[in-house]
């Protein structure tokens, strides 16, 4: 939501910032869960409902598997 706020321009850093002009020049957003395990209650049902909420932000979840250097999408 921080990004969210930037990219509108309605949150402003006290230093001009390239990183943050960046940010500012994208019309979408996308913000993964990562983890190696999610907790029950957090299947493909509730990306859809984070997704319906909020416009212009993408919510995805990616499994990482750690020391294996694996990352595959959530699916439940």
């Amino acid at each position: 939501m921080i990004v969210k706020a930037i990219q509108k321009n309605n949150l402003k850093p006290a230093e001009k910032n390239d990183s943050i002009e960046k940010i500012r020049a994208t019309d979408k957003l996308s913000a993964y869960m990562i983890a190696d395990e999610f907790h029950p209650l957090i299947d493909n049902k509730v990306l859809d409902i984070m997704n319906e909420g909020i416009e212009e932000i993408e919510f995805k979840a990616l499994n990482f598997i750690l020391n294996k250097f694996s990352l595959s999408y959530f699916d439940r």
